[in-house]
């Protein structure tokens, strides 16, 4: 089938130029997703405005890219499988598990096809994964597969540095949440406390109310940190 193309489709064709591709690529893939249309007469009559709109898109993709790319070089992600006494693991991680994988961590969602894993990696150990997000924009992330129950020195030290930030990140929002309501909430109360007499009985018991919240989060905190000072103890044996 011949269409013209309405989108960069990376390895096949630039926006605005014209091809034969097969049938089934362009009925089940590239006309469903909008990326190419059929070459007729109307359509071809829009190459210059498809170009040029392939042009501007094309540009705020590299952008996009290259931010990208610049939050994912270097990062680190653990990918947790069984395995045998042999550090063969019991099945294969995958592009896709990859992916996965990394768009839970950074919170960035990713592509498979951006992940290139030439073969599944098929025992425990870390690796180095190349990503080709766009033309000549690349990042390399470091995979670490660990076996159940049987992590490394640096797996551990890395896990429990996560802990250590998701700790930091509650006690944060804590301060952050006492900082700006406790202000706001006595701001309101200056405002509607006449309309509204009942709120009078409530200034007594905020304060209780929010030094209750925080030895909440200390107490959750200090569970945290329990666990961390086990799991150093449990690496180091």
């Amino acid at each position: 089938m011949r269409v013209v193309f309405i989108e960069d489709v990376e390895g096949v064709a630039f926006g605005g130029e014209v091809k034969e591709v097969k049938n089934g690529f362009a009925r089940n893939y590239l006309i469903p997703k909008n990326l190419a249309a059929p070459a007729t007469h109307n359509n071809l009559q829009r190459i210059h405005k498809l170009t040029k709109n392939a042009a501007v898109t094309r540009a705020h993709r590299l952008d996009e890219m290259k931010n990208l790319a610049g939050n994912l070089d270097g990062s680190e992600i653990t990918i947790e499988m069984r395995a045998g006494a042999n550090n063969r693991l019991y099945g294969s991680v995958t592009g896709t598990m990859v992916a996965d994988a990394l768009a839970e961590e950074t919170g960035i969602p990713i592509e498979r096809r951006l992940v290139q894993l030439d073969d599944p990696i098929r025992e425990v150990g870390t690796y180095e994964v190349p990503l080709r997000l766009y033309a000549e924009i690349n990042a390399s992330i470091t995979v670490i597969v660990y076996a159940t129950g049987n992590l490394s020195v640096k797996e551990k030290d890395l896990l429990v540095g996560k802990v250590e930030k998701k700790i930091i990140d509650i006690q944060n929002i804590n301060n952050e949440f006492i900082i700006l309501f406790i202000p706001l909430y006595y701001g309101l109360f200056i405002v509607f406390a006449s309309p509204f007499e009942f709120n009078r009985l409530l200034i007594p018991i905020t304060p209780y109310i929010f030094v209750s919240f925080s030895i909440l989060i200390y107490m959750i905190s200090d569970i945290f940190d329990e666990l961390i000072k086990w799991f150093r103890d449990k690496s180091q044996n």
